[in-house]
C-alpha cells in the first residue's frame, strides 16, 4: 500500500499546548538559552516545526522523506522563518556547529539511530542548547510486530539514554492530552485497508478491531437506532513522554 502524505497531515493528532509549554519552559530555564535557530527532527509534515516558530528566529525541519518535506513545505507558506529539507536525523552537514540552541524530535524519536544522533547533535548544539525528543504514546497494539522502535514506544522511552559526557538534566516527563474522536478520524489514514483487513478477512484493520473491542465494553458506543456508532463523538487521552536534556559545556 502507498503512504499518502497528504493524509497523514490532514488525520494526525496535534500536540496539546502543554507540551510546548513544557519543552518551550525547559529551554528557557538557564541563562544561556537563546532563540535564534531551532531545528526538528523527522519533522514529517512540520507540525512541530510551526508550532516552534513564533518563539525562534529560524526554524528548520528535516526529514529522510521527500513526499513529507514536500508536504511540510505546501502547509508553511506563511511561516517566513521555517524551512525544511531532507536528510536523516542522524546526518545533518548543512547546518554548522554550535549554532543550533533547541533541537526537538517527537513522534519520530523511537525511529532515530541514537549512536549515531547523539554525536550529531553535540556538534550542532552549543553549551546551554536544549534536546527534547517527545512522543505522543499510542497504545501497545497499535504498535505492529517486529517494528524497529516498539519497545521503545512501549517503555515511553526510558530506553533512550543521552551521553552523560555530553548532555545534563535529562528528567523524563510523562505528560497527557485529549484529543476528539482521535480514533475515528486517524482511522482514515487505512481508509484503503480499513475494510478488507490486512489479509482480506473482512474484519478491518487494527482501528476496527480496537473500537470493536471498545463497543464491547462501553454501552455508550454502541449502536442504537438514535445514532450509528460512528457518529459519536469521544474524548481519547494519550500519554505523551519528554526526554529533556541540556548541552554541557
Amino acid at each position: 500500500m502507498s503512504f499518502a502524505h497528504h493524509s497523514y497531515a490532514a488525520f494526525r493528532p496535534i500536540y496539546p499546548a502543554e507540551l510546548y509549554q513544557a519543552v518551550l519552559g525547559y529551554h528557557q530555564g538557564t541563562h544561556k538559552a537563546q532563540h535564534r535557530l531551532a531545528v526538528d527532527l523527522g519533522t514529517g509534515h512540520g507540525l512541530v516545526a510551526r508550532e516552534l516558530s513564533p518563539h525562534f528566529d529560524h526554524v528548520i525541519g528535516s526529514d529522510p522523506s521527500a513526499g513529507m518535506v514536500a508536504q511540510s513545505q505546501k502547509l508553511s507558506g506563511q511561516y517566513s522563518n521555517v524551512n525544511f529539507f531532507q536528510a536523516p536525523a542522524e546526518s545533518l552537514p548543512t547546518i554548522k556547529a554550535q549554532e543550533v540552541y533547541l533541537a526537538t524530535g517527537a513522534q519520530s524519536a523511537h525511529w532515530f539511530n541514537y549512536p549515531k544522533l547523539w554525536p550529531e547533535l553535540a556538534r550542532f548544539v552549543p553549551a546551554g542548547g536544549s534536546s527534547v525528543l517527545g512522543l505522543q504514546g499510542p497504545r501497545p497494539g497499535l504498535v505492529p510486530k517486529g517494528k524497529r522502535g516498539r519497545g521503545i514506544v512501549q517503555d515511553k522511552l526510558h530506553a533512550v539514554l543521552p551521553p552523560s559526557s555530553d548532555w545534563g538534566e535529562w528528567p523524563q516527563h510523562a505528560l497527557h492530552r485529549r484529543q476528539d474522536d482521535a480514533w475515528r478520524h486517524g482511522g482514515q489514514k487505512f481508509a484503503d485497508r480499513a475494510r478488507r483487513g490486512p489479509e482480506g478477512n473482512g474484519r478491518g484493520d487494527i482501528i476496527d478491531e480496537m473500537m470493536d473491542e471498545a463497543r464491547d465494553v462501553e454501552p455508550a458506543l454502541r449502536e442504537s437506532n438514535e445514532k450509528p456508532w460512528k457518529e459519536i463523538q469521544v474524548d481519547v487521552e494519550w500519554g505523551s513522554a519528554l526526554i529533556l536534556a541540556r548541552r554541557l559545556a
